[in-house]
C-alpha cells in the first residue's frame, strides 16, 4: 500500500490522474492523504502515512514487464484503471440496467418460446404454461410425464429469473425482501412441477401455491414500492408513473381473474390457465420496462453508485407506506 500526497496529481509512475477532489471522495482516510493500492505491496508491512521507497522502486522495475503482459498496473492494463474509477458508476448503472431489461426480455419471450417450441414438435397448445414441463408426444399418448420437449426451456427461464431476483437489491429493504422472495418462489415453481394426470400430488400443490405467491410479491413491489423513487422525477411525471405502476400491479392481481372469466367461454376454455399466466407474465415484463425507463430518466443507478441517493430510515411498519428517497447534491 503506497500513500501519496493528494495536493497534486500522482506521478507518471501510476499512469493516472487522481485529483484531490476524487481522492477525498473515494480513497482518503484523512483530508490530506490518499491511498493507492499496489498488488506488489506486502500486506501488513507498509505503515500508513509513509512512502515505501522499496515498493515504489519495485513498482517502477516491473513497468516494462507489465507493458508486455498488458494486464498489470500500466497505462494499458486491461482491468479498471485508476482514472476510470471516478466513472465506475457507469459500470454499476449498466449492470442494473441489463438485469432489469433481461428480466423483461425473458418474461416477454417465455410464453412465445413455449408456443413455438411446442408447435415445432407438433405439440398442441397446452392448458397452461406449466404443462409444457410434461408435454410430449409420448406423454400426450398416456405415457410417462416429466419429459416435455420444452421442459429445459421452462426450467431454464424460471431459474434465470429466480436467480436474478434473489441477488437483485432493491432501493429499500421491503422491496429487496419481496423481490428476493419472488426469486425463491420462481425457483420453487421450476423445481416442483404441476401434476400431469390422475390424482393431485404435493409437488403440484406447491407449484400452484408458489406461482400465485410469485405474482403477489411482484404486484406488491409495483403497487407499494415502485413509488419510492418517484420523488426524483417531476410532479407531472410522478402522476404518470404512479398510475402506470398501479395499473401494472393490479394487472398482476386482476388480469388473471379477468382472463379466467373470459376463458370460460367454450372456444377458450381449455386455454384459460395459459391465458392467466400469459397476461401475468407480460404485466411482470412491462413493469420492469417501465421501471427501467423511470430510473434511466433520473440517472438513479449512477447517482446511487456515487453515494448521492439518501433513503429515509424505515422498517416493517413502512411496508405499505412510501419511503422518502431524495438526491443529495
Amino acid at each position: 500500500m503506497i500513500r501519496y500526497d493528494c495536493q497534486s496529481r500522482l506521478t507518471n509512475d501510476c499512469h493516472t490522474q487522481l485529483t484531490r477532489k476524487f481522492c477525498l471522495e473515494s480513497f482518503s482516510t484523512t483530508r490530506q492523504d490518499c491511498l493507492f493500492r499496489s498488488p506488489y505491496a506486502k500486506r501488513g508491512k507498509t505503515k500508513l502515512g509513509f512512502y515505501e521507497d522499496s515498493i515504489v522502486n519495485r513498482f517502477r522495475s516491473l513497468r516494462s514487464d507489465a507493458d508486455d503482459r498488458g494486464n498489470i498496473l500500466t497505462g494499458n492494463y486491461e482491468f479498471l484503471r485508476m482514472n476510470d474509477i471516478k466513472d465506475s458508476s457507469k459500470y454499476i448503472s449498466a449492470t442494473y440496467f441489463s438485469l432489469r431489461i433481461g428480466l423483461a426480455a425473458m418474461a416477454f419471450a417465455f410464453p412465445i418460446l413455449l408456443l413455438i417450441g411446442g408447435y415445432s414438435a407438433k405439440i398442441p397448445v397446452q392448458g397452461s404454461m406449466s404443462a409444457y414441463y410434461h408435454a410430449s408426444a409420448h406423454a400426450l399418448d398416456n405415457g410417462s410425464a416429466g419429459q416435455g420437449v420444452m421442459r429445459d426451456v421452462f426450467v431454464g427461464i424460471l431459474f434465470a429469473v429466480g436467480v436474478i431476483l434473489v441477488v437483485y437489491r432493491g432501493v429499500t429493504r421491503p422491496e429487496s425482501y419481496a423481490l428476493n422472495l419472488a426469486g425463491l418462489l420462481a425457483l420453487g415453481i421450476a423445481l416442483f412441477p404441476m401434476h400431469w394426470s390422475g390424482s393431485k400430488d404435493l409437488a403440484g400443490e406447491l407449484h400452484n401455491s408458489f406461482a400465485l405467491l410469485f405474482f403477489l410479491c411482484i404486484a406488491y413491489v409495483a403497487i407499494f414500492r415502485a413509488d419510492d423513487t418517484l420523488s426524483l422525477v417531476s410532479e407531472r411525471r410522478q402522476k404518470y408513473y404512479h398510475r402506470l405502476y398501479l395499473s401494472l400491479g393490479w394487472a398482476m392481481v386482476g388480469l388473471p381473474i379477468v382472463a379466467f372469466i373470459l376463458a370460460s367461454s367454450r372456444p377458450l376454455k381449455s386455454y384459460k390457465i395459459f391465458l392467466i399466466e400469459f397476461v401475468g407474465i407480460y404485466a411482470f415484463g412491462a413493469y420492469w420496462v417501465v421501471k427501467t425507463k423511470e430510473l434511466f430518466e433520473t440517472d438513479f443507478d449512477s447517482k446511487a453508485a456515487k453515494g448521492r441517493i439518501a433513503i429515509a430510515p424505515h422498517g416493517l411498519k413502512d411496508a405499505v407506506r412510501r419511503i422518502p428517497v431524495q438526491e443529495v447534491k
